[in-house]
């Protein structure tokens, strides 16, 4: 009689991958014009928006400088940038939490050190 063979390898936990995230209201509705597309990798995601608020840092150094300060079109660009950036940490962290929920409880979390231990 033949088994079936049992499954002794430990089952990979997947990646991360974000969630919707609809942003920037475009009418009094609560209506979004964009969104950050869910399954896009958690750590790709972030390297993106770490690029974006690196963007906008430059940038508000650059116009920091000059005597007439920032123009409210450059306010305006900033803005725009942090909007983006913030939807992607967004879901990403909504796609981090939904992973966490949806993982094996039976697996140990990492040791994140001894709180509270005398």
């Amino acid at each position: 009689m033949l088994h079936p063979k049992s499954n002794t390898e430990t089952q990979k936990a997947q990646d991360p991958v974000t969630d919707v995230m609809p942003f920037r209201a475009i009418d009094s509705d609560g209506g979004r014009i964009f969104q950050v597309a869910s399954g896009i990798c958690v750590i790709d995601a972030l390297e993106d928006s770490s690029c974006l608020l690196s963007e906008i840092l430059l940038f508000i150094r650059d116009y920091s400088n000059q005597d007439s300060g920032l123009k409210i079109s450059a306010v305006h660009v900033i803005e725009d940038i942090l909007i983006n950036a913030k939807a992607i940490v967004d879901a990403s962290t909504s796609g981090l939490m939904a992973s966490q929920r949806s993982a094996p409880q039976n697996l140990e979390m990492p040791n994140r050190g001894a709180r509270g231990a005398a």
